[in-house]
This record gives C-alpha cells, sequence and structure tokens, in this order.
C-alpha cells in the first residue's frame, strides 16, 4: 500500500467514522475500487480506528477525564459504602449509562460477528446497509424527545445499545444507529449525538485493543510503517473536524443531506452489485 493510497483510506476513515454515512461501507467499497486485498487493508483499518479514537478522545477529553474519575470514584464508594451510587451525580450517571450501552453491542458482536463479517465482501450487503442508515437518519430529522441525562434512564442506554451492535453491519453508519437510538428513547438531539460519540469510545477502543494483536500477526505491512502512520495522522484530523462538523449540523441544520447522499450512494450499489457482480 502506497502513501496516496493511505491518505484517500485515511481521509475516508476519519470523515464516514462520526458522519452518519458509515464508515465500514465506504472502506468496503474504496478498497474494491483501488484492488486493496483484505489481507493488505486488515492492518491499516485497525490503525486507522485508533486515528479515529485519538481525535474523539482531543474533542471529549475533559468529559472523559470526568467520567474516569466518577468511574473510580464509584469503586471506592462501593469497597467503603458497599454501593456504587451510581445516580450520585450527572456525570456518574452518564458512565454507567454508557457501560449499559455497551454490553448489548458486545454481546451482539460476539453472537453475530461471523454473520455481519461476511458482509464485507458483498456490496449488496453495503448498499442495503446504507439504505437502513437513510432511513434512519430521514426518522432522525424529524424526531427530538426531551430527555436530557437527567431525565435519560438506563432502559434508554440499553436501548441505544442494542443499534450501536446493529451498526456491526456494513453500511450502517455506527453514530447514524446510536444517534437514531437515543432519539428512539426520546433524547433530545443535541444529548443524543454527544452520547453517540462517547459510546463510541469504548467500542472503538475495545475492537481496537482485541484486533491488534491478530492484525499484527497477519497484517501486511510491506508498503512499510511510512503510510500507515500518514494515514493514521490525516484519518485523526478527519475525524476531529467531522465530530465537529455533525456538532454544527444537529445544532443548527438537517440531517436531510445524509439521508439523501446515503440513499443515493446505497442504491447506485445495489444496482452495480446486480448488474456487474
Amino acid at each position: 500500500m502506497n502513501v496516496l493510497q493511505a491518505i484517500i483510506l485515511g481521509l475516508v476513515q476519519g470523515l464516514t467514522e462520526f458522519l452518519p454515512v458509515s464508515s465500514s461501507g465506504h472502506l468496503v467499497v474504496i478498497e474494491y475500487l483501488m484492488n486493496i486485498k483484505e489481507e493488505q487493508a486488515f492492518f491499516m483499518t485497525i490503525m486507522l480506528h485508533f486515528g479515529t479514537l485519538v481525535s474523539l478522545v482531543i474533542v471529549y477529553f475533559k468529559d472523559i477525564v470526568k467520567l474516569a474519575v466518577e468511574f473510580i470514584l464509584s469503586i471506592r464508594d462501593l469497597i467503603q459504602k458497599k454501593s456504587l451510587n451510581i445516580c450520585k451525580n450527572e456525570t456518574r450517571k452518564l458512565c454507567y449509562m454508557i457501560i449499559v450501552t455497551s454490553i448489548p453491542t458486545v454481546i451482539i458482536g460476539l453472537v453475530f460477528k461471523k454473520v455481519f463479517m461476511s458482509f464485507y465482501s458483498s456490496l449488496l450487503a453495503v448498499g442495503i446497509g446504507l439504505l437502513i442508515t437513510s432511513a434512519y437518519m430521514y426518522v432522525a430529522d424529524i424526531m427530538n424527545g426531551k430527555k436530557d441525562i437527567k431525565r435519560a434512564g438506563f432502559k434508554d442506554a440499553f436501548i441505544v445499545g442494542i443499534f450501536q451492535g446493529i451498526a456491526i453491519v456494513p453500511g450502517i453508519s455506527r453514530s447514524g444507529s446510536t444517534i437514531f437510538g437515543g432519539l428512539f428513547s426520546k433524547m433530545k438531539k443535541d444529548f443524543a449525538v454527544k452520547y453517540a460519540f462517547l459510546v463510541s469510545l469504548p467500542v472503538i477502543l475495545g475492537s481496537f485493543i482485541l484486533e491488534l494483536p491478530n492484525a499484527i500477526k497477519n497484517g501486511n505491512t510491506n508498503g512499510g510503517l511510512l503510510p500507515i502512520f500518514i494515514g493514521m495522522i490525516v484519518a485523526g484530523v478527519s475525524g476531529y473536524f467531522a465530530i465537529k462538523m455533525m456538532i454544527d449540523i444537529v445544532r443548527k441544520r438537517s440531517l436531510k443531506g445524509f439521508m439523501v447522499y446515503t440513499a443515493a450512494f446505497g442504491t447506485a450499489l445495489i444496482l452495480y452489485s446486480i448488474m456487474f457482480t
């Protein structure tokens, strides 16, 4: 893999990881167009996810530090007072809501991983996933609940986790799916977006930790480490701006543009798959 390919993959990963258009679906298509084999892209893909993880940490650094502190304090309370006291304050409640959201996501990922991974070799499956994402965005654009962290509950967190788990399917946007899950649970749009980004942190980090040993063992780095390093930087920088863009869009604009784009892209992939593959 050369530097130009790494830049393209990094840019696509960074922009599409946090915008509701499906990073996995776009990477499948880009790798197909550039004739990059799965074993060549595997290690690069894992490292690109690390780049976007860094961008997420930078944007929400203060929130992440507060969440980590409250988690540690809750463990101290468990030891000293025999209770986690998970609703002691808004930050601690948010911390444990994120944990609850991760549970169904992990279960779905473990149970259906082989099935979902088989879809990565099918442009038809990616196209169908993009149409599902488009439907999510259509509904999400007209929904806006009243729940913030004070009103949201652990049932809402579990529902978001289910939608996040489904988003393992290529073409179904993780951010779009979790935002939809939050809005389906009657969350406010701005809170639903912030929550969708924060709950992605343990998922991206966990996936990176679990897949890295296998990526190192089986990954192809014949192109050298420079393309991988550059791809990570591009993914991180573009991911940072994608997060900022998404926050601004939800506050001031409409999600219809993403709906139209994913519907058109998905339809084109389905037609191409039927006619040429």
